[in-house]
């Protein structure tokens, strides 16, 4: 009995230290979580930011609120890139040519959506550098538009920005957030306002609206006469003139690429121009 008694007295020692150990454990932790909360300087937003990031867990986007990242390129930088380079060899070549000269040009944008070949210098010249700088324009946008979209990502304090100024620079988040924005819409902008233009000016020159000019730079083309122009000083008078041509040119035109369509055209003005120096030479003899 004397030792039942003891390991009975022994057993409720051990409860009784056990009971009192957890209690300031609890009041451990309370009194940690409460100097937590009377120190904690952060924002109700970082606060929400990081109730986020432990949703998204591993891998997750704040920008994209999701896991994983949505982000995709919406450009092909290296196709622009690869015309870029084409356009700079273009101007090159063009430059080397004597002023007041005609050009023959497969490489200028509008040849290649059907146009004619035959360019003014200073007409062909214009559309290289107007294109090349709508591709710088687009690679810039394409620059910007990843870099705000790691900024809208970045879980620090500060990141590094390269598309705004051509340079590294380190930025604070929410600065760089609104630099990034600013521009990306600004470029938006410009680039809508542009291709908006273009097609009023394209729709309004296919029109005739400019109205008329005596074809004289295009000698072979199939349209021989008249053709739209924008001067001021050739307005189209009550007379319209309109070329309807025939099933067979509409289906050969319609079965080309603007380029073959290109190269059709400039190996008829060969042909052409080597039959009128056959007739000069025969007059000639």
């Amino acid at each position: 009995p004397q030792n039942s008694s003891a390991k009975e007295i022994e057993e409720i020692s051990r409860v009784q230290k056990r009971t009192i150990e957890r209690a300031k454990s609890i009041e451990k932790n309370v009194k940690t979580e409460q100097r937590r909360v009377l120190f904690d300087k952060k924002t109700a937003q970082e606060k929400l930011k990081s109730q986020e990031i432990r949703l998204l867990g591993f891998g997750g986007c704040l920008a994209c609120k999701h896991s994983p990242c949505l982000k995709v390129d919406n450009i092909d930088r290296v196709a622009l890139d690869k015309r870029k380079e084409q356009l700079s060899d273009e101007i090159l070549f063009v430059r080397k040519q004597a002023s007041n000269s005609i050009i023959d040009s497969v490489v200028a944008r509008s040849t290649l959506m059907g146009g004619e070949i035959h360019f003014k210098k200073e007409d062909l010249m214009h559309e290289l550098q107007c294109e090349i700088k709508e591709i710088d324009a687009e690679l810039k946008l394409d620059a910007i538009d990843r870099e705000l979209h790691d900024a809208y990502a970045a879980r620090h304090q500060f990141i590094e920005v390269q598309s705004l100024h051509g340079h590294r620079t380190l930025l604070n988040t929410e600065d760089a957030i609104s630099a990034l924005e600013r521009e990306h819409n600004k470029l938006i902008a410009t680039l809508t306002a542009k291709e908006i233009i273009d097609d009023i000016l394209g729709w309004m020159l296919d029109g005739w609206y400019f109205g008329e000019i005596e074809n004289t730079i295009i000698s072979c083309s199939k349209n021989i006469g008249l053709v739209p122009t924008n001067s001021k000083a050739n307005v189209r008078g009550e007379t319209e003139v309109t070329v309807v041509p025939n099933d067979e040119e509409k289906l050969k035109d319609d079965s080309q690429t603007p380029l073959e369509r290109a190269i059709s055209v400039q190996d008829e003005c060969n042909k052409r121009h080597e039959h009128e120096q056959n007739i000069v030479e025969n007059k000639k003899e």
